[in-house]
């Protein structure tokens, strides 16, 4: 039972803190009337440039997300399939349209909703180690770690229901994303059946559980380039 209260506090404190502090939407949205069903508006959900990551192939994180809409898109196209290819899948009322990453340099993602054509730029940048070092209370994984993969993995047991420290130390020319870092860095708690996301500090004592399937994520920003990329550390 104390797992289980936990466990919801947590989520609901993920979703007051989400709420409260996001600032800015990940993708503008476009409203348009659609003369079929006029009291169904259609809607999509799309920027005109995306910067993307391309992760090492064991990895398995290169089919993303670039748009989202409530209608399947007709026309998709890649301008550049030797750079991504394209393809959409419906989520309940949300149709995804991904862009799946074979290689670094740029292509544009198009298709038509309602007769109307949107695009998307992608750029698609090479993975590169963007840490000097992460470290779990005295569990630490060197930069050596992240050269090939952004999947670090550190034994869980020792960590259940024990209040710990997570520091992560960038590399040079990379920080933590935005202003307010306890932001961008979640610990994806696993109880059961569930992950529930939270939010943690970076060097800032917080519970973890212990469970195998838990994780911490974190996004990281190249400050010349402006790449972001996502850390993963596997408590397993």
């Amino acid at each position: 039972m104390k797992k289980i209260l936990r466990c919801a506090f947590t989520f609901t404190f993920a979703l007051i803190i989400t709420v409260l502090f996001t600032a800015t939407p990940v993708h503008a949205i476009i409203l348009a009337p659609d003369p079929q069903e006029p009291s169904k508006t259609p809607w999509i959900s799309v920027q005109p440039e995306q910067d993307l990551t391309l992760y090492p192939a064991k990895d398995k994180r290169n089919t993303q997300a670039v748009i989202l809409t409530n209608r399947k898109a007709t026309g998709l196209k890649s301008s550049n399939t030797d750079v991504l290819t394209v393809s959409q899948k419906r989520d309940g009322a949300f149709m995804h349209i991904y862009a799946t990453l074979k290689k670094a340099g740029t292509a544009t993602v198009s298709c038509k909703i309602n007769g109307k054509t949107y695009e998307t730029k992608i750029t698609v940048r090479k993975y590169v180690c963007p840490v000097s070092y992460v470290k779990l209370d005295s569990s630490k994984l060197k930069n050596t770690k992240f050269k090939s993969t952004s999947i670090g993995v550190l034994s869980n047991a020792k960590f259940k229901d024990k209040y710990v420290k997570f520091f992560i130390k960038p590399a040079v020319g990379w920080k933590i994303t935005g202003n307010a870092p306890f932001l961008d860095i979640i610990y994806q708690k696993n109880c059961g059946d569930v992950t529930l996301p939270g939010f943690i500090g970076n060097d800032s004592p917080f519970l973890a559980n212990g469970y195998k399937g838990s994780r911490i994520e974190v996004t990281l920003q190249n400050t010349k380039t402006g790449q972001t990329e996502t850390i993963h550390v596997l408590l397993k």
